[in-house]
């Protein structure tokens, strides 16, 4: 009996120290949820409110898009000389908009840093600044039809929200 028993001296250290390191990796595996779930909702929030500024963001340029032509901007928040690009087709830009040399600065390359680089139209709702780029226009017998990128951002956030819209115009 004795010799059984000194074989099983020590088991009792060894099983503690394997139940200690079990519950350390389970409550490291709690305190990473905790944290994936802290920054999910934190970006989630961010990105709604993003989302919110840019739909307001839309609303506002498409009422200064209707008051506005090539002569006159309506509203303080077109950037300056910007307002060339409106009731002119795409290939025109470059002969009219000074800022549109080459032509692919004033379209689109598909990233919402291009459109926050090249907006011809911005505005601050709080701390989010909402940018807006033309990046299309094609002209009808009665008005134009837009093609609009719009992104909303805060500046202390990864997240933005990027809406594209296409608008038309109709000349009265």
């Amino acid at each position: 009996m004795k010799k059984y028993r000194e074989r099983e001296e020590g088991i009792a250290l060894v099983s503690a120290l394997v139940l200690t390191l079990l519950s350390l990796i389970l409550v490291m595996i709690v305190m990473k949820m905790v944290l994936v779930s802290t920054y999910s909702s934190g970006s989630l929030r961010s990105y709604t409110s993003s989302l919110a500024s840019t739909k307001g963001g839309v609303e506002d340029f498409v009422m200064d898009l209707k008051g506005s032509s090539w002569i006159q901007p309506i509203g303080s928040n077109w950037l300056p000389s910007h307002f060339c690009k409106l009731q002119r087709e795409t290939n025109t830009w470059s002969s009219v908009c000074s800022f549109c040399n080459p032509l692919t600065l004033c379209t689109s390359d598909s990233t919402p840093q291009d459109i926050i680089n090249y907006a011809d139209w911005k505005k601050s709702y709080g701390n989010c600044t909402v940018y807006v780029k033309i990046v299309d226009c094609t002209a009808f017998s009665d008005g134009y039809v837009y093609t609009i990128d719009v992104v909303g951002k805060y500046p202390s956030s990864p997240e933005v929200a990027w809406v594209t819209i296409v608008f038309e115009q109709k000349l009265q």
